[in-house]
Protein backbone atom coordinates (compact mmCIF):
# COMPACT_ATOMS: atom_id res chain seq x y z
CA UNK A 1 0.00 0.00 0.00
CA UNK A 2 2.59 2.38 0.85
CA UNK A 3 4.98 4.13 -1.77
CA UNK A 4 8.75 3.49 -1.79
CA UNK A 5 9.54 6.64 -3.19
CA UNK A 6 12.02 8.05 0.16
CA UNK A 7 13.71 4.54 1.00
CA UNK A 8 16.99 5.25 -1.60
CA UNK A 9 18.76 7.91 -0.05
CA UNK A 10 18.28 9.78 3.35
CA UNK A 11 16.83 13.19 3.07
CA UNK A 12 17.66 16.32 5.33
CA UNK A 13 15.35 16.32 8.00
CA UNK A 14 14.19 20.30 7.16
CA UNK A 15 12.52 19.33 3.92
CA UNK A 16 8.62 19.29 3.43
CA UNK A 17 7.88 16.60 1.66
CA UNK A 18 4.66 16.05 -0.43
CA UNK A 19 2.26 13.54 0.69
CA UNK A 20 1.91 10.56 -0.48
CA UNK A 21 -1.13 7.41 -1.40
CA UNK A 22 -3.16 10.71 -2.25
CA UNK A 23 -6.50 9.05 -2.46
CA UNK A 24 -6.16 7.96 1.37
CA UNK A 25 -7.85 9.96 3.75
CA UNK A 26 -4.43 11.75 5.99
CA UNK A 27 -3.80 12.66 9.42
CA UNK A 28 -1.33 15.55 10.33
CA UNK A 29 0.47 14.72 13.36
CA UNK A 30 2.67 17.90 14.98
CA UNK A 31 4.70 17.08 17.94
CA UNK A 32 6.18 20.24 19.84
CA UNK A 33 8.95 19.44 22.03
CA UNK A 34 10.50 21.20 25.28
CA UNK A 35 14.67 22.03 24.20
CA UNK A 36 14.58 24.12 27.47
CA UNK A 37 17.94 24.05 29.19
CA UNK A 38 15.50 22.51 32.33
CA UNK A 39 15.27 19.95 29.91
CA UNK A 40 19.25 18.68 30.37
CA UNK A 41 19.28 14.98 31.26
CA UNK A 42 17.25 12.34 32.02
CA UNK A 43 14.27 14.68 30.74
CA UNK A 44 15.88 15.27 27.09
CA UNK A 45 16.82 11.43 26.88
CA UNK A 46 13.73 10.23 27.70
CA UNK A 47 12.10 12.57 24.89
CA UNK A 48 15.23 11.65 22.58
CA UNK A 49 14.09 7.98 22.90
CA UNK A 50 10.49 9.00 22.90
CA UNK A 51 10.92 10.02 19.34
CA UNK A 52 12.74 6.78 18.33
CA UNK A 53 9.90 5.06 20.10
CA UNK A 54 7.29 6.74 18.06
CA UNK A 55 9.47 5.61 14.74
CA UNK A 56 9.53 2.29 15.66
CA UNK A 57 5.63 2.17 16.57
CA UNK A 58 4.65 3.80 12.77
CA UNK A 59 6.72 1.66 11.17
CA UNK A 60 4.77 -1.39 12.64
CA UNK A 61 1.98 0.64 11.21
CA UNK A 62 0.92 0.24 7.53
CA UNK A 63 -1.60 2.43 7.68
CA UNK A 64 -0.02 5.15 9.53
CA UNK A 65 2.55 5.14 7.47
CA UNK A 66 1.05 5.55 4.39
CA UNK A 67 -1.52 8.28 5.85
CA UNK A 68 0.39 10.25 8.12
CA UNK A 69 2.42 13.29 7.85
CA UNK A 70 4.37 14.50 11.04
CA UNK A 71 5.95 17.88 11.81
CA UNK A 72 8.67 18.44 14.87
CA UNK A 73 9.13 21.64 16.27
CA UNK A 74 11.24 22.38 19.03
CA UNK A 75 11.57 25.77 21.33
CA UNK A 76 14.20 26.91 23.78
CA UNK A 77 15.28 30.46 23.69
CA UNK A 78 14.23 29.86 19.94
CA UNK A 79 11.73 28.29 18.13
CA UNK A 80 12.92 25.84 15.14
CA UNK A 81 10.97 23.28 12.95
CA UNK A 82 13.11 20.63 13.43
CA UNK A 83 11.33 18.78 10.42
CA UNK A 84 8.60 20.34 8.60
CA UNK A 85 5.44 17.82 7.39
CA UNK A 86 6.68 14.99 5.71
CA UNK A 87 4.82 11.46 5.26
CA UNK A 88 5.33 9.00 8.17
CA UNK A 89 7.05 6.31 5.99
CA UNK A 90 10.27 9.13 5.70
CA UNK A 91 10.14 10.38 9.01
CA UNK A 92 13.06 10.24 11.12
CA UNK A 93 14.07 10.36 14.76
CA UNK A 94 15.46 14.07 15.69
CA UNK A 95 18.62 14.77 18.34
CA UNK A 96 16.98 17.06 20.62
CA UNK A 97 20.00 19.74 22.37
CA UNK A 98 18.61 20.98 25.33
CA UNK A 99 19.74 25.06 25.81
CA UNK A 100 18.17 28.27 26.63
CA UNK A 101 14.67 29.29 27.85
CA UNK A 102 10.94 28.18 26.76
CA UNK A 103 8.83 29.87 23.78
CA UNK A 104 6.27 27.48 23.82
CA UNK A 105 3.56 30.10 22.88
CA UNK A 106 5.61 30.61 19.43
CA UNK A 107 5.77 27.29 18.75
CA UNK A 108 2.34 27.15 19.08
CA UNK A 109 1.78 29.71 16.61
CA UNK A 110 4.87 27.79 13.81
CA UNK A 111 3.48 24.99 14.51
CA UNK A 112 -0.46 25.89 13.75
CA UNK A 113 1.19 27.89 10.69
CA UNK A 114 2.76 25.00 9.57
CA UNK A 115 -0.78 23.17 9.45
CA UNK A 116 -2.59 25.68 7.72
CA UNK A 117 0.16 25.14 5.18
CA UNK A 118 -0.26 21.44 4.83
CA UNK A 119 -3.95 21.71 5.11
CA UNK A 120 -3.62 23.59 1.93
CA UNK A 121 -1.20 21.43 0.04
CA UNK A 122 -4.00 18.64 0.82
CA UNK A 123 -6.46 20.76 -1.00
CA UNK A 124 -5.02 21.66 -3.72
CA UNK A 125 -4.39 18.11 -4.45
CA UNK A 126 -7.70 16.89 -3.33
CA UNK A 127 -6.36 15.20 -0.27
CA UNK A 128 -9.01 14.71 2.54
CA UNK A 129 -8.11 14.63 6.00
CA UNK A 130 -8.80 14.25 9.83
CA UNK A 131 -8.48 16.93 11.94
CA UNK A 132 -4.63 16.96 13.40
CA UNK A 133 -3.38 16.13 16.09
CA UNK A 134 -1.10 18.52 18.13
CA UNK A 135 1.09 17.09 21.00
CA UNK A 136 2.70 19.11 23.30
CA UNK A 137 5.68 17.98 25.63
CA UNK A 138 7.12 20.84 28.47
CA UNK A 139 8.68 20.71 32.12
CA UNK A 140 7.81 24.28 32.64
CA UNK A 141 6.23 27.59 31.95
CA UNK A 142 6.41 29.30 28.58
CA UNK A 143 9.15 32.22 28.95
CA UNK A 144 7.43 34.20 25.91
CA UNK A 145 4.48 36.02 27.90
CA UNK A 146 4.58 38.66 24.57
CA UNK A 147 3.11 35.91 22.58
CA UNK A 148 0.95 34.43 24.86
CA UNK A 149 -2.38 36.28 23.71
CA UNK A 150 -1.72 35.42 19.64
CA UNK A 151 -0.98 31.63 20.61
CA UNK A 152 -3.91 31.13 23.20
CA UNK A 153 -6.43 32.45 20.93
CA UNK A 154 -5.32 30.69 17.64
CA UNK A 155 -5.36 27.76 19.60
CA UNK A 156 -8.60 28.18 21.32
CA UNK A 157 -10.24 28.98 18.56
CA UNK A 158 -8.41 26.05 16.31
CA UNK A 159 -10.08 23.52 19.17
CA UNK A 160 -13.46 25.27 19.43
CA UNK A 161 -13.88 24.95 16.02
CA UNK A 162 -12.86 21.22 16.15
CA UNK A 163 -9.98 21.48 13.72
CA UNK A 164 -7.65 20.41 16.25
CA UNK A 165 -6.97 17.40 18.60
CA UNK A 166 -4.93 19.20 21.64
CA UNK A 167 -2.56 16.50 23.57
CA UNK A 168 -0.44 18.14 26.44
CA UNK A 169 1.85 16.68 28.33
CA UNK A 170 3.15 18.30 31.53
CA UNK A 171 6.74 16.44 32.34
CA UNK A 172 7.58 16.32 35.92
CA UNK A 173 6.48 18.30 39.38
CA UNK A 174 7.41 21.99 38.06
CA UNK A 175 5.19 21.52 34.56
CA UNK A 176 2.47 24.48 34.85
CA UNK A 177 -0.27 22.04 34.21
CA UNK A 178 -2.90 25.54 35.27
CA UNK A 179 -1.34 27.38 32.34
CA UNK A 180 -1.51 24.69 29.86
CA UNK A 181 -5.46 24.84 30.60
CA UNK A 182 -5.81 27.98 29.56
CA UNK A 183 -4.71 27.53 26.24
CA UNK A 184 -8.54 25.65 25.73
CA UNK A 185 -11.76 27.36 24.93
CA UNK A 186 -12.91 29.01 28.71
CA UNK A 187 -16.03 27.21 28.03
CA UNK A 188 -14.58 23.77 27.03
CA UNK A 189 -15.99 21.00 28.90
CA UNK A 190 -12.84 18.57 29.65
CA UNK A 191 -9.58 20.86 29.98
CA UNK A 192 -6.98 17.97 29.67
CA UNK A 193 -3.76 17.68 30.38
CA UNK A 194 -1.80 14.72 30.96
CA UNK A 195 0.86 14.86 34.02
CA UNK A 196 4.06 12.34 33.42
CA UNK A 197 7.44 12.02 35.30
CA UNK A 198 10.57 12.50 33.09
CA UNK A 199 10.90 8.83 33.67
CA UNK A 200 7.97 7.44 31.29
CA UNK A 201 7.93 9.81 28.50
CA UNK A 202 8.54 6.83 25.89
CA UNK A 203 4.97 5.41 27.34
CA UNK A 204 3.25 8.73 26.08
CA UNK A 205 4.41 8.05 22.27
CA UNK A 206 3.60 4.52 22.29
CA UNK A 207 -0.21 5.74 23.70
CA UNK A 208 0.16 8.53 21.20
CA UNK A 209 0.88 5.62 18.32
CA UNK A 210 -1.86 3.61 19.80
CA UNK A 211 -4.25 6.92 19.67
CA UNK A 212 -2.99 7.50 15.92
CA UNK A 213 -4.20 3.93 15.19
CA UNK A 214 -7.54 4.49 17.02
CA UNK A 215 -8.20 7.34 14.41
CA UNK A 216 -7.04 6.20 11.15
CA UNK A 217 -9.55 3.17 12.08
CA UNK A 218 -12.71 4.81 12.59
CA UNK A 219 -16.28 4.36 10.77
CA UNK A 220 -16.80 7.85 8.50
CA UNK A 221 -20.01 8.91 10.11
CA UNK A 222 -17.58 8.24 13.85
CA UNK A 223 -18.62 11.38 15.52
CA UNK A 224 -16.45 10.82 18.35
CA UNK A 225 -13.33 8.41 19.25
CA UNK A 226 -12.53 6.51 22.30
CA UNK A 227 -8.50 6.84 23.38
CA UNK A 228 -6.72 3.54 24.28
CA UNK A 229 -6.30 3.04 27.50
CA UNK A 230 -4.01 5.42 29.43
CA UNK A 231 -0.66 3.94 30.61
CA UNK A 232 -0.46 3.56 34.44
CA UNK A 233 2.37 6.31 34.81
CA UNK A 234 0.07 9.08 32.82
CA UNK A 235 -2.13 10.69 34.82
CA UNK A 236 -5.15 12.76 33.25
CA UNK A 237 -6.19 16.10 34.15
CA UNK A 238 -9.02 17.85 33.89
Amino acid sequence: MTATIYEQDPIPTNEVLPPVNRGEKHLMIALLADASQSTTGKCNQELNEGLTTFYQCLQEDEKALGSCDIQIVEFNSEVKTTMPFRPAEAFEPVNIIPSGLTCGNQAIIETLEGLRNRKATYKSQGIGYYAPVVVCFTDGAFTDDEYYEQARNELQTAIANRKITFLPFAIGEYADVEALKTYYPDNHAQKIVFKVTKENLKECFVWISASVNSILNSKPDQKSISAPQLPIDIELTC
